[in-house]
């Protein structure tokens, strides 16, 4: 039960187990590293707000680009 429902499992104490069973996890898997390789990119433009990557830039230079954009922002409707 989460802690905005109002159950046992819900306070600092829930927060200290949930923390020591994190804690146990990492130390028995030996640490943050998974041994994960990021993929290979390159910096195509920058400035202060935005950085846009071209992933795998030795592929084929005749595929179509596809740009990805995260939302910035939610907008809630009032239904009064």
């Amino acid at each position: 039960m989460c802690r905005y429902c109002g159950g046992v499992a819900s306070g600092p104490f829930h927060d200290l187990g949930e923390w020591a069973r994190n804690a146990l996890e990492v130390a028995r898997f030996g640490g943050l590293d998974t041994g994960e390789e990021s993929s290979p990119y390159e910096i195509t433009q920058q400035s202060p707000t935005h950085r846009l990557r071209r992933y795998f830039p030795d592929s084929d230079p005749g595929r179509v680009a596809v740009i990805l954009i995260p939302p910035m922002m939610l907008s809630r409707r009032s239904s009064t």
